[in-house]
């Protein structure tokens, strides 16, 4: 008799987490089944995650999106527990619109804090809404050495969770910068 196989989130090299479970696991069906449809309200709920997702679901509202018609937020705890938020804003003049985590990033260094403890990102439809590229960059520049967690949200809620080392592998920062 062969001896029985530990869930696949057990070995996964980032931890427990929903992104370890949903990357390496689809012997969880019903889990599965919530990471793709985006509700995860089986799980415990967290309140300083629901804090972030209250205050970005806010200030969505807030969004400059004439273009695209595709409203984002972003919302940011330091390790002060402040919390910051951004929206996009688009221009006619397309690259010159701002991302919703830079300007969550502008408002937290306007106030004199300089880290990230995690982020949350709320957007519209069935896709997960992650950081842009450029974005990625920002916050790892903000991560003070850590490695904040990214949550990604849609209007229902939280539908997942990344360490920015996934989603940022190999990164480029102040580290590397010459003295």
């Amino acid at each position: 008799m062969a001896a029985p196989r530990s869930p696949a989130w057990n070995k996964a090299p980032f931890g427990n987490s929903y992104d370890a479970v949903a990357r390496y696991s689809c012997s969880l069906p019903h889990f599965c089944d919530w990471i793709r449809r985006g509700t995860l309200q089986n799980f415990p709920r967290d309140p300083t995650l629901d804090e972030l997702f209250e205050a970005a679901s806010a200030a969505r509202q807030n969004a400059y999106a004439p273009y695209s018609r595709f409203k984002v937020a972003a919302s940011i705890r330091t390790p002060s527990g402040s919390i910051y938020c951004g929206v996009n804003v688009e221009s006619a003049s397309f690259p010159v619109g701002t991302c919703a985590e830079a300007g969550a990033i502008a408002a937290m260094a306007l106030a004199g804090e300089r880290v990230i403890a995690e982020i949350l990102i709320v957007g519209d439809g069935d896709a997960l809404v992650t950081p842009c590229g450029a974005c990625r960059q920002r916050i790892f520049e903000f991560a003070g050495g850590g490695d904040p967690r990214v949550h990604v949200a849609g209007p229902g809620g939280v539908r997942t969770s990344f360490s920015l080392r996934l989603l940022l592998p190999h990164a480029f920062g102040p580290n590397l910068m010459p003295p």
